[in-house]
């Protein structure tokens, strides 16, 4: 089945990401007179700005919120990049490269903020951005042997700014109730007790899933482009 390697697969997020395209198509026709490459180069100071921002967050919880701008920030760019890009005639293979690039290290930013904070679990933290990595290593390999982008599986990159938005938020409104971390218990497990659930930190728990699905992920995406290229190699004989 050569069309889901193509991308017949995408995931909900990812669709929403493309519409977002669309919606935030007025701010880019604003900026025709800049370059994209100068848009991907904010992209990756807002994510290193909500990096630095999430790792503070176990000192001041509003730090949480300013991570959450800065990310909201380099979400919009990301998405501009590339279409003001091909609305001004711009598409190079240099601004496709930069863009790949940094939003690699982007994610890697983000991620370390979570995971050199104290309130993560630097274990789980390195088994996740091994997850990261390889899952949008595989889907940019895939097209580059000709099998077309691949963005099935469980996590993409909508995905892991979804999660990282949502257990920031829930760490700055534990930090702020404390009373919610009295402790709660069900038939004498701890679920809720010191602004962790079930004995794990909100940052941990996104790191798990970071690296479960990531691998399930990278795995998916893996199989489905040995598929389609063995279909193909198969065509040719």
């Amino acid at each position: 089945m050569a069309s889901k390697p193509l991308g017949v697969n995408k995931m909900v997020l990812e669709k929403l990401r493309k519409n977002a395209g669309q919606w935030l198509m007025p701010i880019t026709k604003r900026l025709v007179n800049v370059s994209p490459n100068t848009i991907t180069w904010f992209s990756m100071v807002f994510a290193i700005m909500a990096g630095i921002s999430i790792y503070f967050t176990y000192m001041w919880a509003y730090a949480v919120l300013i991570a959450f701008f800065f990310g909201v920030l380099n979400s919009i760019c990301d998405l501009v990049d590339g279409d003001l890009a091909r609305l001004t005639g711009k598409t190079s293979d240099v601004g496709d490269f930069l863009d790949h690039t940094f939003d690699r290290y982007a994610d890697i930013a983000m991620i370390l903020g979570m995971i050199l904070s104290p309130l993560c679990s630097v274990e789980w933290g390195v088994f996740a951005i091994s997850g990261v990595l390889l899952v949008s290593y595989m889907g940019t390999q895939a097209q580059a042997m000709g099998a077309g982008r691949i963005y099935g599986g469980l996590l993409g990159r909508a995905d892991r700014m979804v999660v990282l938005g949502v257990v920031g938020i829930g760490e700055f409104l534990l930090q702020l109730n404390p009373q919610w971390s009295i402790g709660y218990e069900i038939g004498g497990i701890p679920v809720l007790s010191n602004g962790r659930f079930f004995e794990i930190h909100l940052f941990t728990i996104a790191m798990i899933y970071f690296a479960l699905a990531g691998h399930y992920t990278a795995i998916y995406r893996g199989v489905k482009t040995y598929q389609h290229l063995k279909k193909m190699e198969n065509k040719k004989k």
